[in-house]
């Protein structure tokens, strides 16, 4: 991806299948999108369909809906290490059976 993105020069567009194929946070996305910018190089999701950042609301929806992503991986963080906690509780680690006994 970085080779992509050094290879683009003004004028040129980038066009990604969806926002979070470009970056795995949101400081990560805005760090990116503004180096391309300042390149005068524009940037377009084909599934965030608002998101064009050759346009002021599209620089607009591309925070709104990076943030977004954020959170949502953030929840999914939460909510696997709240049902992890939860099955230790009672009493599972986790993994398969054992199949010998302590005994054997």
């Amino acid at each position: 991806m970085l080779l992509l993105v050094r290879t683009l020069s003004e004028g040129d567009t980038l066009v990604v299948w969806k926002l979070d194929r470009l970056g795995h946070s949101m400081r990560h996305l805005v760090v990116l999108v503004e180096e391309l910018r300042e390149r005068g190089v524009n940037f377009h999701s084909l599934t965030d369909s608002s998101i064009d950042t050759s346009t002021p609301m599209g620089r607009f929806f591309f925070h709104v809906m990076g943030t977004l992503d954020e959170m949502g991986r953030e929840l999914i963080v939460e909510r696997t290490r709240a049902g992890l906690e939860a099955t230790r509780e009672r009493g599972c680690n986790g993994g398969r059976r054992p199949k010998l006994t302590l005994e054997q």
